[in-house]
């Protein structure tokens, strides 16, 4: 092993350590969430998100004029909408 391996090595070393200290995470998301980011976390279209809306399937919070949608309600939606049958 070069001298420029071992350099390379102990940084390597060194970062992966500190990932491991400072917990790599992705950042929480918020609880609350536009149309676009409930379609992707529902893995739908925002077109098809409006329509669950319209119909009352889900909620909304409005503040100001934003429309959000709480993360809650969509694991609501989530769990309603599973096939219990075997």
């Amino acid at each position: 092993m070069t001298q420029t391996d071992s350099f390379v090595e102990a940084i390597v070393s060194g970062v992966v350590e500190r990932l491991r200290v400072d917990g790599l995470q992705a950042p929480k998301p918020g609880r609350l969430m536009g149309i676009d980011s409930a379609a992707e976390y529902l893995g739908r279209t925002p077109k098809a998100v409006r329509k669950l809306i319209e119909d009352g399937k889900i909620p909304v919070v409005r503040f100001d004029a934003r429309v959000q949608i709480d993360r809650q309600d969509l694991d609501r939606v989530i769990e309603q909408a599973k096939d219990r049958a075997v």
